[in-house]
Formats: structure tokens, C-alpha cells, sequence
């Protein structure tokens, strides 16, 4: 996968996020101030290998680190949306 897929993986993860916390504003509580977000997907271990490759590349020392793990569901359209999250997890890296 290029740099340009992660990209837009990664930014296509970074929506989702947004829309569940949303729906879900109480997960927000569970994120440190200043925290760098880790974006992964379940089962993808390259795209997440860069993606907190990316998060320990832009955090400052002691900043703490919050992998945001997406599973999900397989779809027949490879567009993800809140239909297809199945489960998010929130753990410090």
C-alpha cells in the first residue's frame, strides 16, 4: 500500500471517528488532554505499523498516545461508514 493509500485510509478512519464521537460524546472522556491519536484497524497490521510509525513521528515527549482501534464488519462496497464499525477500543500505546 502507497503512502497516498495510508493517507487516505487514515483520513477516511479520522471521519469516522468524528461521526461516532458524535453519536457517542461520553467516549471523549476516556481520551487524556493532548493526546495523540492512533488510528488502527483490526487486522491491518501494516497500516498500522505506519500509522503509529506517523503518531510517535509528530508527539512531543511524555505526550501521551491513544491507539483508536476500528473493527469491522465486511461490506459488499469497500466505502466505510459507521454502518459497517462493529467495535471501536480505546488503549494507550
Amino acid at each position: 500500500m502507497s503512502k497516498r493509500n495510508f493517507e487516505h485510509q487514515h483520513d477516511t478512519l479520522v471521519k469516522l471517528f468524528d461521526e461516532f464521537c458524535r453519536e457517542h460524546p461520553h467516549i471523549l472522556e476516556e481520551i487524556p488532554n493532548h493526546a495523540v491519536l492512533v488510528f488502527q484497524l483490526e487486522g491491518d497490521e501494516v497500516f498500522n505499523t505506519w500509522s503509529q510509525q506517523v503518531a510517535e513521528r509528530i508527539a512531543e515527549p511524555n505526550q501521551p498516545l491513544i491507539a483508536i482501534t476500528f473493527t469491522l464488519r465486511q461490506a459488499k462496497s469497500k466505502k466505510i461508514t459507521l454502518k459497517s464499525l462493529v467495535k471501536l477500543e480505546l488503549q494507550p500505546v
